[in-house]
């Protein structure tokens, strides 16, 4: 199972819930997370994730009185792997778009 982590204390006291429940099922399956909806990389924060308060201007000021700075983007790629079995994870090789339109 993969996931997007976030960096709030209520999202991480959900995914360490619904992680130790998956855990303890028969097929134990492998998690993986990973970062996003966040524009400094928890490295470059001026203090511990888990010390980020739980609203907006406190952290906001912590990083305006810091020598906090955003990474670079990265450049986005070119082409993408194909998905095995198709594009819609079912085999069929169709992927319906938002309008429910069927497309190729």
């Amino acid at each position: 199972m993969s996931f997007q982590a976030a960096p709030t204390p209520e999202e991480r006291a959900v995914e360490r819930t619904v992680t130790a429940r998956l855990k303890r099922t028969e097929t134990n399956p492998d998690i993986e997370s990973f970062r996003g909806h966040t524009l400094y990389h928890p490295d470059d924060l001026p203090v511990p994730v888990a010390r980020i308060e739980d609203t907006f201007t406190p952290f906001r000021r912590t990083v305006e009185n810091s020598d906090a700075t955003v990474r670079p983007t990265v450049e986005a790629p070119s082409t993408l792997p194909l998905i095995p079995g198709g594009g819609d994870g079912g085999g069929s090789g169709r992927v319906r778009s938002r309008r429910g339109a069927r497309s190729r």
